[in-house]
C-alpha cells in the first residue's frame, strides 16, 4: 500500500502494482496499476508520504504495455 497526496492536496491510500520507473526531469514518476481503481496511473514520487510493502507477487507489464500506459496518459519517452 502507499499514502499518496495529490496535486489538490487529496491524500489517498492506494494499493499498487509497480511496473516502470520513468524519469522526466525534474520529477520522477511511477507507473503502477492501482488495484482498487482497476487502472493503469502514474504517480510523481516526490508525492508519497508511506509505502509498504507485502508478500504478494504480480507479473510485469510487457514493454510495449507499458509505453502504450505512459503514451496514453502523455508522458513522452525517448526510450524504453
Amino acid at each position: 500500500t502507499a499514502d499518496y497526496v495529490r496535486d489538490d492536496g487529496a491524500h489517498s491510500t492506494r494499493r499498487l502494482e509497480p511496473h516502470a520507473l520513468v524519469i522526466n526531469s525534474p520529477a520522477w514518476y511511477l507507473l503502477a496499476r492501482d488495484l482498487d481503481r482497476a487502472a493503469t496511473r502514474t504517480f510523481r514520487l516526490d508525492r508519497f508520504t508511506a509505502i509498504a510493502a507485502n508478500q504478494e507477487t504480480f507479473n510485469s507489464m510487457a514493454p510495449q504495455l507499458v509505453r502504450e500506459a505512459l503514451e496514453s496518459q502523455d508522458v513522452a519517452l525517448t526510450r524504453l
